[in-house]
Protein backbone atom coordinates (compact mmCIF):
# COMPACT_ATOMS: atom_id res chain seq x y z
CA UNK A 1 0.00 0.00 0.00
CA UNK A 2 0.82 3.84 -0.29
CA UNK A 3 -0.48 5.27 2.26
CA UNK A 4 -1.17 8.88 2.46
CA UNK A 5 1.26 11.33 4.43
CA UNK A 6 -1.00 11.86 7.16
CA UNK A 7 -2.26 8.25 7.11
CA UNK A 8 1.76 7.16 6.95
CA UNK A 9 2.97 10.01 10.13
CA UNK A 10 -0.53 8.48 12.46
CA UNK A 11 1.24 4.98 12.00
CA UNK A 12 4.91 5.81 12.64
CA UNK A 13 3.40 7.82 15.48
CA UNK A 14 1.35 4.75 16.85
CA UNK A 15 4.78 2.74 16.81
CA UNK A 16 6.21 5.13 18.67
CA UNK A 17 8.55 7.15 16.64
CA UNK A 18 8.03 10.65 15.16
CA UNK A 19 8.30 11.88 10.99
CA UNK A 20 12.11 13.08 10.25
CA UNK A 21 13.01 14.47 7.00
CA UNK A 22 16.43 15.69 6.21
CA UNK A 23 16.94 16.99 2.81
CA UNK A 24 20.32 16.28 2.04
CA UNK A 25 22.22 17.39 -1.73
CA UNK A 26 23.18 14.93 -4.14
CA UNK A 27 26.21 16.59 -5.02
CA UNK A 28 29.00 14.20 -5.13
CA UNK A 29 26.89 11.12 -5.68
CA UNK A 30 28.32 8.82 -7.62
CA UNK A 31 24.91 7.57 -8.83
CA UNK A 32 23.29 11.09 -9.72
CA UNK A 33 24.32 13.41 -12.70
CA UNK A 34 23.30 16.78 -11.36
CA UNK A 35 24.51 18.20 -14.63
CA UNK A 36 22.05 15.44 -16.89
CA UNK A 37 19.19 17.01 -14.40
CA UNK A 38 19.77 20.93 -15.25
CA UNK A 39 20.10 20.19 -19.10
CA UNK A 40 16.87 18.66 -18.76
CA UNK A 41 15.15 21.51 -16.85
CA UNK A 42 16.42 23.73 -19.17
CA UNK A 43 15.57 21.96 -21.85
CA UNK A 44 11.90 22.22 -20.66
CA UNK A 45 12.08 25.71 -19.84
CA UNK A 46 12.60 26.40 -23.36
CA UNK A 47 9.18 25.15 -24.56
CA UNK A 48 7.29 28.02 -22.21
CA UNK A 49 6.95 30.99 -23.65
CA UNK A 50 8.62 33.87 -22.33
CA UNK A 51 5.98 36.12 -20.18
CA UNK A 52 7.25 39.46 -21.68
CA UNK A 53 6.92 37.88 -25.55
CA UNK A 54 5.30 40.45 -27.19
CA UNK A 55 3.16 37.94 -29.57
CA UNK A 56 2.08 36.03 -26.47
CA UNK A 57 -1.74 36.21 -26.34
CA UNK A 58 -2.45 33.24 -23.61
CA UNK A 59 -2.15 33.37 -20.59
CA UNK A 60 -1.72 37.03 -19.21
CA UNK A 61 0.07 37.56 -16.65
CA UNK A 62 0.16 40.82 -14.62
CA UNK A 63 2.55 43.31 -15.67
CA UNK A 64 4.83 44.40 -12.62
Amino acid sequence: MNPSMPTFERIVRAAGFRVAIDLVPMVGDPDHNRGDELVQALELAERFPARHHPDLRFPRFALR
